[in-house]
């Protein structure tokens, strides 16, 4: 064989891998000749020069009509160097023009015919199929091509939602969000959610059994590295609906998305609080941790290492009289010198939800700790472990076995109420301000100071630059009786308020500053956590 012919043989052999590693078999077929839809082409026995230029042309935005945006987004990782081996493989295979035989025979689609006007009528699995969902992630969402592909039957609607948006913004960038960009740039705001609310109906199906010991492991890890406060117990329970379901999610896939978020390389979303979380998992434990996850079937809950859960009263533990008696290790606790050392190890268990830096999030799932009053914190952690504070997600991660006794709350509380808080807090809608001010003035600052300093004596919080979504929820159990360790006097006070009272003092009140000596440099990350 002579070195042109060898040369010509390597390049058709490395053009095949292409074609199935980039994407291309996704909708074209495996055999290039089969496209899922009636309106793809079949590829195999395109002219080499003609299909090369075909793909520079879809790749340079030269050629932009039909489904070309779709595959725009897998052609920008493709090289001129591999397009040109993909061309010589497909002008190799037999004429995409053959008769069809019974068995390369294939039923076409119906194709929905959409416009503007039409949007709303069609079906979430009539766009799932017709925008190129289908190619990559499979019949209703849960049998995807690739074992680095996710299942995506069942997720939550919000969460669904969330990551079409972050793709097709650029916002979510790793792994293969580049290829499916190319989809969603002709996938619109309303189509998505009629997308995702069809996602969300469907059975997320049965898991794959894998290797018993690393299985056993995967569970024991994904309650002692705090898993299991975001997502729940079993998996398919998260405790936010924009965050995702786990159970039965394909192996491969969790491994790259809990690897890109360790490194940053996925920075989206609710991320920044997993990154937390991320860099005290290592390699070998996210691998554990992804072959249990896989197990899980996606309907059932799974029986292994489910952590006891709280009971909850029916009544208050303390009457209204005695709101704060104290005792225990609540006392003990404030008597104690707290540990700074000791009280950051502890607080790694805190950061997976509430941030190596305590800054919380602005949607309000978690509070801003960081400058909070020692005693106020002391308080509400001796709350919860007492059962005086219904908080079944925290309610594991605060008990005496996890973090240790009254000496782990003096520690704790110690190195939170040191943390420079955050300067960008989030804040209410802004339009009813001068309302809010005059309520404050009349209601608030009697126990909460002019400046919403609180007083670290009385136990009464901190809630200058504390989250408005977070401080709403709140105030809105204490108001209705939820909330059911509230001070009886604050509960008297605004059991009068309405919706407008509350949104108007509450948006007041987040917009209350801390001191500059105690707030953060915009962007500051906790060197503790380096």
């Amino acid at each position: 064989m002579d070195a042109g012919l060898r040369s010509e043989v390597t390049m058709e052999a490395e053009g095949a891998k292409l074609y199935q590693s980039k994407g291309c078999i996704a909708c074209h077929g495996a055999d290039a000749n089969t496209p899922i839809m009636p309106t793809y082409p079949k590829v195999a026995g395109l002219a080499e020069e003609y299909a090369i230029n075909q793909m520079s042309d879809i790749k340079s935005g030269a050629r932009h009509n039909g489904q070309s945006a779709v595959m725009k987004g897998i052609m920008l990782n493709v090289s001129d160097a591999e397009i040109e081996a993909i061309a010589q493989w497909l002008a190799s295979l037999k004429d995409s023009t053959v008769a069809e035989t019974e068995d390369t025979k294939t039923t076409p689609m119906p194709v929905a015919k959409l416009d503007q006007g039409t949007v709303e009528e069609v079906d979430g699995k009539t766009l799932y199929n017709n925008k190129g969902c289908l190619a990559c992630h499979g019949v209703d969402g849960k049998m995807p091509i690739m074992l680095n592909y996710p299942k995506i039957a069942g997720l939550p609607q919000a969460y669904a939602i969330a990551m079409m948006k972050d793709i097709k913004s650029g916002a979510r960038h790793n792994g293969q969000a580049m290829v499916m960009k190319g989809i969603m740039g002709s996938v619109s705001d309303a189509e998505m959610i009629t997308i995702a609310e069809w996602l969300a109906t469907l059975s997320s199906g049965a898991g794959v059994a894998g290797d018993a010991t690393l299985m056993a492991k995967g569970a024991a890890l994904y309650k002692s590295k705090t898993c299991i406060a975001c997502h729940g117990a079993d998996g398919k329970k998260p405790i936010m609906p924009n965050y995702p379901k786990l159970a039965g999610q394909n192996k491969a896939y969790a491994i790259v998305q809990m690897t890109d978020i360790k490194s940053g390389a996925r920075d989206n979303g609710q991320t920044a609080a997993m990154k937390g979380v991320m860099h005290l998992v290592s390699d070998e434990e996210i691998g554990a941790l992804a072959e249990w996850l896989a197990s899980l079937d996606g309907e059932s809950s799974a029986p292994v290492a489910e952590p006891s859960q709280p009971p909850v009263a029916t009544e208050p533990v303390h009457s209204a009289g005695t709101w704060n008696q104290g005792g225990g290790e609540q006392d003990e606790a404030m008597y104690l010198e707290p540990n700074l050392e000791n009280g950051l190890e502890v607080y790694e268990v805190c950061s997976a939800c509430h941030l190596p830096e305590g800054w919380g999030a602005k949607e309000g799932t978690f509070p801003q700790l960081a400058g909070q009053h020692r005693t106020v914190l002391i308080k509400q952690l001796a709350d919860i472990r007492a059962l005086n504070r219904d908080n079944p997600t925290m309610y594991p991660f605060a008990l005496p076995s996890e973090i240790g006794g009254p000496q782990a709350l003096a520690d704790v509380t110690g190195y939170i109420a040191k943390l420079p808080m955050n300067p960008d807090n989030g804040v209410g809608a802004g339009d009813d301000l001068e309302h809010g001010k005059q309520l404050f003035k009349d209601n608030c600052v009697e126990c909460h100071g002019e400046k919403g300093e609180g007083k670290p004596d009385k136990f009464y919080p901190r809630i200058q630059g504390q989250h408005y979504k977070y401080m709403l929820r709140q105030f809105e159990w204490i108001r209705d009786g939820k909330r059911r360790n509230a001070n009886p006097d604050m509960v008297k006070q605004i059991e009068g308020f309405t919706d407008r009272d509350m949104k108007a003092v509450i948006d007041y009140a987040s917009r209350l500053k801390p001191p500059k000596e105690d707030l953060g440099e915009p962007g500051w990350l906790n060197p503790d956590f380096d």
